[in-house]
C-alpha cells in the first residue's frame, strides 16, 4: 500500500490545473513527504465549483476491525465504503510522486514513482468524509483532544509492471488527464469506478530510491555525488579521511556534509577500529602508522634517555647513585629476601673488628 507521497507543485499551479474556484489552503508550502494522519490539499466539489481544502489522510475503517485509520481503499464494493463513493464525497488528491517500500534487508527501501523525471502533476482518485474524534500527530494535538475533522483516503488497484517488482500487491489509482479528473468528480458512481485500473507501464517510471522524501535536497544529494565522493564518504565513516576545514559546508538529509572539495584524503591509518578511541593523535603519528597504542610507553627508549642525563635520571633524583640498585649489585628481589616478596630491606650489616 502507498503510505507516502509528495507534492512539489505550488498553489498557483494547483489552482490553474484543477480550475479551482475557492482556495482554502492558505499559504501552502511544497510538501516533499506526506505521511498518514497529516494534512494535505484535496480538490472537492464546492458550492460554486471546485474547492481546494486541507484534509487529514486516513479514514476510519470498519468497526469490526477497531476503526483504525485506512489510507488506501481497495474493495470499493464494501458496504463500509459505499456511502462515500457518491459525487458529494469524491475528491482528487494532487500528487507529483508516490513511494512504495522495497522489501530489502536490514530495512525497507523507499522507491519513488512519477510520470517522468520532471514530476508533472497528477491525482489520486480519493474519497472523503467528516468525522469527530481524536486525530492528528502528537505535535499537532499533544493533549489528544477530540475535534471535527475532514478525512480522506484514495483507491488502489492491481500493480502494473513498473510498481509490481517493488510492491506486487497494489498501487494507487492514478488520474493523469483533466478528462479523468472531471469524470471522477462528476460522473455517476458506476462510470467513475471504471477508472479503478492500473496506469499503463509506459506512462510512469521509477524516479528515485532510498530517501524518505522527494524534495529538491534529496534529489540533489542523489544526483550530485560522484563515485569518488561515495568512496570518500564511506572512508570518512570509518575514520580514514579528514575533513578540510577551509571547504564550504553543505548539509543535507541524513546530516551528511556533502561537497566535492569538502574532504581531503589523509594517509590511511592501519590502526584497528577497536583502538581508535585510545588516541586523538594526528594521522602522521608514527605510533598510529605502526598500529600501536600511543599510550603504551616504550620503556626501553625511556631508560636509554634517562641514562644519558647528567643527573643520572630518575634514580639520582631519588637519592640513589646512578645505576645503583637498592638491593645491591647483581641481587634480585627474591635473592635479597627469600620468602618476603614485595618488600625491600637494607642489605645485611658487615661486622667490623672481628677475626
Amino acid at each position: 500500500m502507498c503510505n507516502l507521497y509528495s507534492l512539489r507543485t505550488g498553489p498557483a499551479d494547483l489552482r490553474r490545473a484543477f480550475e479551482i474556484a475557492e482556495d482554502r489552503t492558505g499559504n501552502l508550502p511544497l510538501l516533499p513527504a506526506i505521511f498518514p494522519d497529516q494534512l494535505a490539499p484535496v480538490v472537492l466539489n464546492g458550492a460554486t465549483g471546485r474547492d481546494l481544502a486541507m484534509m487529514r489522510w486516513g479514514m476510519p475503517g470498519p468497526k469490526a476491525f477497531g476503526e483504525h485509520p485506512i489510507t488506501n481503499v481497495r474493495n470499493a464494493a464494501s458496504p463500509h465504503w459505499r456511502p462515500w463513493l457518491g459525487v458529494a464525497h469524491r475528491c482528487l488528491v494532487p500528487v507529483t510522486a508516490f513511494s512504495e517500500y522495497a522489501d530489502t534487508k536490514p530495512r525497507k527501501t523507499p522507491v519513488w514513482f512519477a510520470l517522468d523525471e520532471d514530476r508533472p502533476l497528477f491525482a489520486f482518485a480519493g474519497i472523503w468524509r467528516p468525522w469527530t474524534g481524536v486525530r492528528g500527530t502528537k505535535r499537532e494535538n499533544p493533549d489528544r483532544v477530540a475535534a471535527e475533522h475532514r478525512l480522506f483516503a484514495f483507491l488502489t488497484t492491481e500493480a502494473n509492471g513498473v510498481v509490481g517488482p517493488v510492491h506486487p500487491k497494489a498501487m494507487p489509482v492514478l488520474l493523469t488527464k483533466p478528462e479523468e479528473w472531471a469524470t471522477w468528480l462528476e460522473a455517476p458512481t458506476a462510470e467513475a469506478l471504471r477508472l479503478q485500473r492500473p496506469l499503463p507501464d509506459t506512462a510512469m517510471r521509477e524516479v528515485a530510491r532510498g530517501a524518505r522524501s522527494d524534495g529538491p535536497e534529496a534529489e540533489a544529494e542523489a544526483l550530485g555525488r560522484t563515485a569518488c565522493e561515495h568512496r570518500v564518504l564511506a572512508a570518512h565513516r570509518v575514520g580514514t579521511v579528514r575533513r578540510n576545514p577551509q571547504a564550504p559546508v553543505l548539509r543535507g538529509p541524513g546530516s551528511e556534509q556533502v561537497h566535492r572539495r569538502q574532504f581531503r584524503t589523509a594517509e590511511p591509518l592501519r590502526i584497528a577500529r577497536r583502538d581508535r578511541h585510545r588516541s586523538r593523535r594526528p594521522a602522521g603519528d608514527p605510533a598510529l602508522r605502526l598500529g600501536r597504542d600511543p599510550r603504551r610507553a616504550d620503556t626501553g627508549a625511556r631508560a636509554r634517555r634517562h641514562r644519558g642525563r647528567p643527573d643520572g635520571g630518575g634514580r639520582a633524583r631519588r637519592g640513589l647513585p646512578g645505576g645503583a640498585s637498592p638491593r645491591g649489585p647483581g641481587r634480585s628481589r627474591r635473592a635479597a629476601e627469600p620468602g618476603r616478596r614485595g618488600r625491600l630491606t637494607a642489605p645485611p650489616a658487615v661486622a667490623v673488628g672481628r677475626p
